[in-house]
Protein backbone atom coordinates (compact mmCIF):
# COMPACT_ATOMS: atom_id res chain seq x y z
CA UNK A 1 0.00 0.00 0.00
CA UNK A 2 2.70 2.45 0.62
CA UNK A 3 5.02 1.41 -2.64
CA UNK A 4 1.20 2.08 -4.48
CA UNK A 5 1.24 5.44 -2.58
CA UNK A 6 4.49 6.61 -3.22
CA UNK A 7 3.74 5.39 -7.07
CA UNK A 8 0.81 7.06 -7.15
CA UNK A 9 2.45 10.21 -6.38
CA UNK A 10 5.49 9.97 -8.29
CA UNK A 11 3.00 9.25 -11.42
CA UNK A 12 1.13 12.87 -9.86
CA UNK A 13 4.48 14.36 -9.79
CA UNK A 14 5.29 13.63 -13.03
CA UNK A 15 1.63 14.45 -14.28
CA UNK A 16 2.14 17.99 -12.85
CA UNK A 17 5.53 18.72 -14.01
CA UNK A 18 4.77 17.14 -17.54
CA UNK A 19 1.36 19.85 -17.44
CA UNK A 20 4.25 22.55 -16.43
CA UNK A 21 6.07 22.02 -19.21
CA UNK A 22 3.28 21.85 -21.40
CA UNK A 23 1.78 25.34 -20.03
CA UNK A 24 5.64 26.66 -20.31
CA UNK A 25 5.92 25.72 -23.58
CA UNK A 26 2.02 27.62 -24.59
CA UNK A 27 3.49 30.65 -22.37
CA UNK A 28 6.71 30.69 -25.04
CA UNK A 29 4.84 30.02 -27.73
CA UNK A 30 2.80 32.76 -27.19
CA UNK A 31 5.78 35.23 -26.21
CA UNK A 32 7.21 34.63 -29.65
CA UNK A 33 4.21 35.09 -31.79
CA UNK A 34 3.50 38.57 -29.53
CA UNK A 35 7.58 39.47 -30.17
CA UNK A 36 6.57 38.26 -34.29
CA UNK A 37 3.37 40.50 -34.09
CA UNK A 38 5.10 43.60 -32.80
CA UNK A 39 7.98 42.81 -35.45
CA UNK A 40 5.41 43.11 -37.95
CA UNK A 41 3.82 46.01 -36.77
CA UNK A 42 7.46 47.40 -37.41
CA UNK A 43 7.83 46.58 -40.35
CA UNK A 44 4.37 47.75 -41.51
CA UNK A 45 5.23 51.02 -39.94
CA UNK A 46 8.66 51.59 -41.05
CA UNK A 47 7.32 50.55 -44.85
CA UNK A 48 3.96 53.24 -44.20
CA UNK A 49 7.05 55.79 -43.19
CA UNK A 50 8.96 54.68 -46.47
CA UNK A 51 6.09 55.14 -48.46
CA UNK A 52 4.78 58.52 -47.35
CA UNK A 53 7.95 59.84 -47.89
CA UNK A 54 8.62 58.14 -50.86
CA UNK A 55 5.48 59.30 -52.37
CA UNK A 56 6.04 63.03 -52.40
CA UNK A 57 9.35 62.99 -53.50
CA UNK A 58 8.14 60.34 -56.44
CA UNK A 59 4.77 63.17 -57.05
CA UNK A 60 8.05 65.86 -57.40
CA UNK A 61 10.25 63.46 -59.90
CA UNK A 62 6.92 63.07 -61.88
CA UNK A 63 6.10 67.07 -62.09
CA UNK A 64 9.91 67.47 -63.02
CA UNK A 65 9.81 64.81 -65.42
CA UNK A 66 6.48 66.08 -67.02
CA UNK A 67 8.33 70.08 -66.76
CA UNK A 68 10.99 68.53 -69.05
CA UNK A 69 8.36 66.89 -71.24
CA UNK A 70 6.54 70.33 -71.88
CA UNK A 71 9.18 72.29 -72.11
CA UNK A 72 9.03 71.96 -75.99
CA UNK A 73 5.41 72.53 -75.96
CA UNK A 74 5.81 75.55 -74.35
CA UNK A 75 8.35 76.67 -76.89
CA UNK A 76 6.03 76.35 -79.38
CA UNK A 77 3.14 77.59 -77.38
CA UNK A 78 5.74 81.00 -76.86
CA UNK A 79 6.22 80.83 -80.28
CA UNK A 80 2.68 80.96 -81.36
CA UNK A 81 2.00 83.43 -79.04
CA UNK A 82 4.90 85.70 -80.10
CA UNK A 83 3.65 84.93 -84.13
CA UNK A 84 -0.14 85.92 -82.76
CA UNK A 85 1.29 89.55 -81.29
CA UNK A 86 3.57 90.18 -84.66
CA UNK A 87 0.77 89.28 -86.65
CA UNK A 88 -1.67 91.59 -84.66
CA UNK A 89 1.31 94.54 -84.57
CA UNK A 90 1.12 94.07 -88.75
CA UNK A 91 -3.03 94.16 -89.22
CA UNK A 92 -3.35 97.00 -86.48
CA UNK A 93 -0.19 98.93 -88.63
CA UNK A 94 -1.98 98.17 -92.16
CA UNK A 95 -5.69 99.18 -90.82
CA UNK A 96 -3.82 102.66 -89.79
CA UNK A 97 -1.96 103.09 -92.37
CA UNK A 98 -5.39 102.06 -94.68
CA UNK A 99 -7.33 105.04 -92.35
CA UNK A 100 -4.46 107.48 -93.14
CA UNK A 101 -4.84 106.77 -96.79
CA UNK A 102 -8.31 107.09 -96.92
CA UNK A 103 -8.30 110.22 -94.79
CA UNK A 104 -5.87 111.94 -97.29
CA UNK A 105 -8.00 110.79 -99.93
CA UNK A 106 -11.15 112.68 -98.69
CA UNK A 107 -8.81 115.90 -97.35
CA UNK A 108 -7.80 116.03 -101.32
CA UNK A 109 -10.74 115.50 -102.93
CA UNK A 110 -12.20 117.91 -100.62
CA UNK A 111 -9.50 120.71 -101.45
CA UNK A 112 -10.25 119.65 -105.50
CA UNK A 113 -13.77 120.43 -104.93
CA UNK A 114 -13.26 123.76 -102.93
CA UNK A 115 -10.96 124.63 -105.60
CA UNK A 116 -13.15 123.73 -107.78
CA UNK A 117 -16.54 125.57 -106.59
CA UNK A 118 -14.02 128.41 -105.77
CA UNK A 119 -12.93 128.58 -109.84
CA UNK A 120 -17.09 127.84 -110.63
CA UNK A 121 -17.45 131.08 -108.22
CA UNK A 122 -15.22 133.50 -110.34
Amino acid sequence: AEYERKIDSQVEDDDKDEKKKREHKRKDEKVKEKEKDKERHREQEKESKDQATDIPQEREKEKERQKEKDKPKEREKDKQVEQTRESEKDRTQKEKSLYKDEKQNKDEKEKETEKESDTERK
